[in-house]
């Protein structure tokens, strides 16, 4: 947990849209999956959405469960009402013993989630949100 009086919650910059957040964090595909990353030089999962967002003057902390549980913006539990730009949130039940969220990325559309993964095939890619692991593991998202 972190004390409220050492976040900065704040809203996009005028004029933002969700698509401006996706187009910008489409440049970083193909970057590097770092633990602990949070710039262009490698990322792990929360510090992507973090440093993506904070582009956008919205501050972010630098765990999936810490923006899972920051509250801000609106919570959606269904994919199917989930819209570009939402923060999305999974939570193997393995992991943390089911009590945290194991990974952070952003909806990026069209049944697709831009993150960043440490898989075989990690870094900064693009996700199938409706099968597999992101499907089976998802707890919600957050429309900023």
């Amino acid at each position: 947990y972190i004390r409220s009086d050492f976040l900065t919650l704040t809203r996009y910059a005028s004029g933002t849209s969700s698509n401006d957040v996706i187009d910008y964090a489409r440049q970083f595909l193909g970057t590097r999956y770092v633990y602990g990353g949070a710039s262009p030089s490698g990322f792990d999962c929360s510090g992507f959405t973090m440093y993506v967002y904070n582009q956008f003057g919205v501050s972010l902390p630098h765990t999936a469960t810490g923006q899972w549980q920051s509250g801000l913006g609106t919570r959606v539990y269904d994919i199917w009402s989930l819209q570009p730009g939402d923060l999305v949130f999974f939570c193997e039940p393995g992991r943390n013993n089911g009590k945290a969220c194991s990974h952070a990325g952003l909806y990026a559309g069209n049944g697709q989630i831009i993150h960043s993964s440490s898989s075989r095939s990690g870094g900064v890619i693009m996700s199938d949100l409706t099968s597999g692991y992101y499907n089976t593991y998802f707890v919600g998202g957050i429309h900023l």
